[in-house]
């Protein structure tokens, strides 16, 4: 029996039969006319009936994951030499290498330099300063702002800009920890209590505060109406933190913006101190030596990459640097490449670090009878989106993400993988390609066939279809099972993940 529901049918066959009849009675300009309008980029045709299916994987892997793809190799991807008329597959790597090192980037996941600067003998600093800008007359005004450190620091002093009037309640000024969700540490500033005057901000000595490297927080402003912000004109805030913590505006639903620096005024400031001055001397000395000895690195690791391609035959390079936050692209370069070299009926995506059951998601997919929108993998519903952290989403607005299929593996249909190539160049992408997935299928309506056995985390169950979050060891271990007893999880006396 198949595992699939009957899926709901659509007016695919109506609208085709009410096609041909005009084709016939109209002239060729006519006929021109209405095929230019069926291949439009934003419909969804093309619904095959039921017969053998082809299915084509994309593998997502970094450029210097070797054991990890010759560990699939030499387990379930051999499946498809029993199989090789119904599927394929390919590693999905970016052609460009991020040539900055690990420790000279603002995070893990992107390819964005840190350029530590040198504070001289002075290692106490402002995050702003106030300063005259004749050519501003109308600044904007930025309430909150989320913070980064990309080396220990200790807060002394929380400040706020001197123009805005005190005359009224009360103003805070707070530190969050966005990972903690809490208050850190907190000033007021009022008409009897304005505090000191420094680089254009009233600053509050606060209790000293050290904040490591990779805190992530955010320093808001409570009680400042526009009408205190009056006499703020002709001035503008200037970062002095050099580079020492990154800064991104955020709007009064703590959604980031895109204000930059320049002719703009942040209500808040604060004072710091430089913490483990002489780690920071030797990480800014040797910011240039270990980018040269990791391009060394890049060199070795893209000489073994062409030489295991020409082996293997099995890796599309796509024209992206390959960073975490670029696997939305990855996915996108995928669906391209499968629209323009196959016509398959069914297009998945996985990882390399995935045990998968291609025989099993074969002989269903065998069974589907209507696979127009059809998506098939494990979904998360009402998934909440996050702002700070490796899933950090700075772009998409709401609050919950639309139903999108957990990344360690799902497959589309063919006329959603077309859709997907068609519209690959105004796609925007998110934070994930999963989340991103769930945004951009979110405009025709997927199908959605949600099924546990699309594993979304390390949880080994004998009718798994996927299996993320291994290690080359585990998918070996994983395939001699199932080999031996038919069951990936354990054979004989061996236990369970």
């Amino acid at each position: 029996m198949s595992y699939f529901p009957r899926l709901k049918r659509t007016n695919e066959k109506k609208m085709d039969g009410i096609s041909k009849k005009i084709c016939r009675v109209s002239t060729i300009a006519v006929v021109v006319g209405i095929c230019v309008h069926l291949i439009n980029k934003h419909v969804i045709y093309n619904c095959p009936s039921l017969h053998k299916k082809t299915l084509v994987i994309g593998i997502l892997s970094a450029r210097d994951n070797f054991q990890q793809r010759q560990s699939l190799r030499n387990t379930w991807l051999q499946n498809m030499r029993n199989s090789r008329t119904q599927w394929t597959y390919t590693f999905i790597v970016g052609h460009n290498a991020c040539d900055i090192h690990h420790q000279n980037r603002k995070t893990p996941y992107d390819c964005e330099r840190i350029l530590l600067k040198d504070f001289g003998h002075n290692w106490e600093f402002s995050l702003f300063s106030y300063i005259s800008n004749s050519e501003v007359q109308q600044p904007s005004f930025v309430y909150n702002v989320s913070i980064r450190i990309h080396h220990p620091v200790i807060i002394k002093q929380l400040g706020l800009v001197a123009g805005v009037t005190l005359k009224q309640a009360p103003i805070t000024v707070a530190l969050y920890d966005e990972f903690r969700e809490e208050v850190v540490i907190y000033a007021k500033f009022s008409e009897s209590d304005e505090g000191h005057v420094k680089a254009g901000y009233r600053y509050q000595t606060v209790e000293t505060v050290l904040l490591p490297e990779g805190f992530q927080g955010s320093l808001h402003v409570s009680g400042v109406s526009l009408e205190m912000t009056k006499l703020l004109r002709s001035h503008c805030s200037l970062d002095l933190s050099n580079n020492i913590i990154s800064v991104t505006s955020l709007d009064s639903k703590n959604y980031p913006t895109q204000a930059k620096i320049i002719n703009t005024t942040f209500l808040a400031s604060m004072y710091l101190c430089v913490s483990e001055q002489d780690l920071y001397d030797m990480k800014r000395s040797q910011q240039q030596s270990l980018d040269d000895s990791y391009r060394n690195v890049l060199k070795n690791t893209a000489e073994k990459l062409e030489k295991e391609m020409e082996e293997y035959g099995d890796i599309l390079l796509v024209d992206v640097i390959d960073v975490y936050r670029n696997l939305p692209q990855k996915l996108l370069k995928f669906h391209e490449w499968v629209n323009a070299n196959f016509d398959a009926d069914f297009a998945m995506k996985t990882d390399d670090d995935c045990f998968v059951d291609v025989k099993t998601i074969i002989s269903e997919l065998n069974t589907v009878r209507n696979q127009c929108k059809f998506w098939w993998g494990n979904f998360r519903h009402d998934w909440f989106v996050e702002r700070f952290g490796k899933w950090a989403e700075t772009t998409y607005r709401a609050q919950e993400y639309p139903a999108f299929a957990c990344g360690s593996g799902n497959v589309v249909s063919k006329d959603i993988s077309d859709w997907i190539s068609r519209n690959s160049k105004d796609s925007f992408c998110y934070q994930g390609e999963d989340t991103s997935m769930g945004i951009w299928l979110s405009a025709i309506g997927p199908s959605y066939v949600d099924d546990s056995r699309w594993k979304c985390e390390k949880m080994c169950e004998s009718n798994a279809l996927v299996i993320p979050e291994l290690s080359v060891d585990d998918i070996y271990l994983m395939w001699n099972n199932k080999l031996s007893c038919g069951d990936p999880c354990t054979c004989g006396d061996a236990s369970r993940e």
